[in-house]
């Protein structure tokens, strides 16, 4: 039906009474019948009888009914059509509105992508102008500085090191999402000695902590606790983990890691003091690229997909990350494995004991 049509069906139709329009074909029924009256008379009789009006009553009241009930119907499929029309226009409605919260999404997705993109290039530029203008002093230091000494060439090569370490750590970060975005990344599960892996990872973490006068603390009583997980999955986890966690406590804090197991699941929780996050940040700081609108998050070093890798690793585990944060309190980051990841439940035995 045209637009403009229904339009005026709609617009008009509900001006004008449904009695009215009953009314106006009875009429027209009773003075049609009139004439189909007359020629029944004269094919029954030959002439008009003296009951006429009885006959052109009973030939209305019969030619009526079938117009009356095409006429019924045709009033309900036009409200019908009508509460299709308005069922229709809110559809619509609704499916503008989708559109745009959709756009405002897609708009929002790609300002946070270029704030990355930006971020990034500053992130790489920075240890790579290291890398380039320490080496280059090695490599002329007859005339940077003709009396440098072992020590000096030490202190510059550990400063090389530094930096493509952190080179390296940040191209694997963009490697590591774009892999887990394109759903290539495969997990190789083994069995992982739960202390042992901690414990190398905090020797990774430990020189950054020292820094800043913090320490590591965590429970030793599962030093021999075993799961069948991937290795590298996991030290991954504990890295972006623990470094989120001296990165964002004040100086000389205690950063606890704590464990737990239950009939569901085996925990590795993260506990750190500091600023914490609102309910509205931590919703974004586990999606790409969105966290940087922090500008908390965005004024550290690094990419800001930590916290994004290890939600996607331990989901590929089968697990599942948490997040509990109360403001300029504590911060507590867990992942969670599935119970069926743990192959050595001699803890648990103890631990009930």
């Amino acid at each position: 039906m045209p637009r403009g049509l229904s339009h005026r069906l709609e617009k008009y139709g509900s001006r004008i009474p449904a009695s009215l329009g009953v009314v106006f074909i009875s009429v027209f029924a009773a003075t049609a019948s009139i004439p189909i009256a007359q020629v029944l008379m004269v094919v029954l009789n030959g002439e008009i009888i003296e009951n006429s009006v009885l006959v052109i009553v009973i030939t209305s009241f019969t030619v009526s009914i079938p117009i009356l009930i095409f006429i019924f119907h045709t009033i309900q499929s036009l409200v019908a059509s009508r509460a299709h029309l308005a069922e229709t226009r809110n559809e619509l409605q609704a499916r503008i509105v989708e559109l745009a919260a959709a756009r405002a999404e897609a708009e929002e997705a790609n300002a946070a992508k270029s704030v990355f993109l930006a971020q990034m290039s500053h992130e790489l530029r920075t240890p790579l102008n290291a890398v380039m203008g320490f080496s280059e002093v090695l490599m002329h230091r007859e005339f940077v500085n003709p009396n440098m000494t072992m020590d000096d060439v030490a202190n510059y090569g550990d400063m090389i090191n530094h930096s493509g370490n952190l080179l390296l750590s940040l191209v694997n970060d963009v490697l590591d999402i774009s892999k887990i975005e394109a759903g290539k990344l495969q997990l190789s599960p083994e069995p992982v000695r739960l202390g042992h892996a901690i414990e190398t990872v905090c020797d990774c973490i430990i020189v950054m902590a020292a820094a800043r006068g913090s320490r590591i603390k965590f429970d030793r009583h599962f030093d021999d606790f075993e799961l069948m997980i991937d290795r590298r999955a996991l030290d991954q986890m504990l890295l972006n983990l623990l470094s989120n966690a001296v990165k964002f406590s004040p100086d000389n804090s205690e950063i606890a890691v704590r464990l737990h197991l239950d009939n569901q699941k085996f925990s590795i929780s993260v506990i750190n003091p500091g600023k914490g996050m609102t309910p509205d940040e931590i919703s974004k700081a586990v999606e790409p690229f969105a966290q940087l609108s922090s500008a908390m998050i965005a004024s550290q070093k690094g990419t800001g997909l930590g916290l994004t890798i290890v939600r996607s690793l331990i989901e590929l585990e089968g697990g599942e990350l948490l997040i509990e944060s109360t403001p300029d309190v504590e911060t507590t980051v867990a992942i969670h494995y599935p119970i069926h990841s743990v192959i050595n439940t001699q803890y648990s035995a103890v631990s009930n004991a």
